[in-house]
């Protein structure tokens, strides 16, 4: 379980943290400073599907899910992102 947590560690830690391509900074909008629209316009850009699924891996993270109704909570504003990727595990 250890191997598990760091794991989802890293995953959540290059989701969330990581640069996006043109240098901005992608840090999850908190719920309680962003509106739902920003929320899923986070979500559309940083778990997007690029048909590999050997190189990705959100499909396995979602459990096959899309990523938009998979993070519904965190995109209606009832838990943090990191909460609502906590939940999927």
């Amino acid at each position: 379980t250890q191997r598990r947590e760091r794991c989802y560690t890293m995953f959540y830690y290059h989701r969330v943290t990581a640069p996006a391509q043109n240098g901005a900074n992608m840090r999850a909008p908190s719920i309680t400073t962003s509106t739902a629209d920003e929320r899923l316009a986070y979500v559309h850009e940083r778990f997007v599907c690029i048909s590999n699924c050997d190189l990705c891996g959100n499909c396995a993270v979602f459990h096959g899910v899309d990523p938009e109704h998979a993070l519904a909570d965190y995109i209606e504003g009832r838990v943090e992102l990191r909460e609502a990727l906590r939940n999927l595990r």
